[in-house]
């Protein structure tokens, strides 16, 4: 651009000439000679006028965002540019977020008396669910769980004394990426949970017409956005609906040729015998599966345990009881128990001063 031109101003591609500055001169030069350019008039394109909002219109974006879903032409357009917004913004704001210097500063009595979490709305849980598919390979994933009282801590956070709260159990649930642990249980299960997805789905698929499961990521809830989720999977069919499922590799029953032979062995989640072998409604994984099923509000979930010689699914409802009794005392370890680490660092600073 030279130096004395200090705006250009914008205009339509039709009316701006790219023609390099040695074809502009020979133009001119032809032009004071009174000579032609030689070059062929061109003929104006006249090009239809398209009504905004008419079919055609809607069809050639429509047409546009299946086939080049990232051209700039969508995004000043409804409802395309939603798919250029970054997921982060949509995002709602992690419970580590609500730290700030002012609360670091608040006596323990009162970190919570007015401590109230941002509405979550239905894009937002969405968006977090869209987000984490992944799961444990997911940063979002981490990063959203921390404060939250996920689904398989359940049974631990009822179970802890209300005056002495588990600190281990805290810090867990605040900082889950740094306190997560690592079993032989643990790899074995992630090492085959795909094995026994397949296994499952192929049962289903015998027994349900358009079964389907695919990954699901972490479920949060407005009515309690101080809990989380993450099922295994989403699960639909043709003649049950909307579930959910939970999956689990039993490391110490690899081997064994009945599943259901094991149930009643100690520490075993299935009970019962013959034909009437249910999960454990006492077990950390029921209480896993009804928090999952509330938080999700899943129409069911299947619980599926898997080994490489067998097979157990039992398809679980809601408990609407239990989750009523259970809900109360949940609420109040989150409040005297997780938002003083959460506002305060209440029990990083003990740790500090032992």
């Amino acid at each position: 651009m030279p130096s004395h031109v200090k705006k250009i101003p914008a205009a339509p591609v039709a009316m701006i000439d790219f023609s390099s500055a040695k074809s502009k001169k020979l133009k001119i030069d032809r032009s004071i000679d009174g000579r032609t350019t030689g070059s062929k008039p061109v003929k104006s394109l006249l090009c239809p006028r398209v009504k905004k909002g008419s079919e055609t219109y809607s069809r050639f974006f429509d047409a546009l965002s299946k086939n080049c879903p990232k051209r700039a032409a969508l995004m000043a357009w409804e409802p395309y540019y939603k798919e250029f917004i970054p997921k982060s913004s949509m995002l709602p704001k992690t419970v580590l977020d609500y730290r700030t210097s002012e609360t670091l500063q608040l006596p323990p009595k009162e970190l919570c008396q007015e401590f109230e979490f941002e509405e979550l709305t239905p894009s937002q849980v969405q968006a977090v669910e869209t987000a984490t598919r992944d799961q444990s390979a997911s940063r979002i994933w981490f990063r959203q769980r921390a404060g939250r009282i996920t689904a398989s801590k359940m049974r631990r956070v009822l179970r802890t004394s209300p005056q002495q709260p588990s600190k281990s159990l805290i810090m867990a649930i605040c900082y889950p990426e740094a306190y997560r642990f690592t079993t032989d249980a643990t790899r074995y299960g992630c090492q085959h949970e795909s094995q026994a997805r397949g296994a499952y789905e192929k049962l289903m698929g015998r027994e349900h017409t358009g079964f389907s499961c695919v990954n699901s990521g972490l479920w949060l809830n407005p009515r309690w956005p101080y809990m989380g989720s993450s099922p295994d999977g989403a699960v639909t069919c043709d003649c049950h609906g909307t579930g959910i499922c939970e999956i689990k590799c039993p490391h110490s029953e690899q081997d064994e040729p009945s599943l259901r032979l094991c149930a009643g062995r100690r520490g075993f989640c299935l009970i019962g015998e013959g034909d009437h072998v249910t999960l454990d409604r006492n077990h950390d994984y029921y209480f896993q599966v009804q928090a999952q099923l509330h938080i999700v509000q899943a129409e069911y979930s299947d619980f599926v345990v898997w080994n490489h010689k067998d097979l157990f699914v039992e398809r679980i409802l809601p408990d609407v009881g239990f989750w009523e009794d259970v809900i109360p005392k949940v609420e109040c370890f989150f409040r005297n128990s997780i938002l003083p680490e959460i506002l305060g660092q209440q029990v990083t600073n003990l740790h500090k001063s032992d």
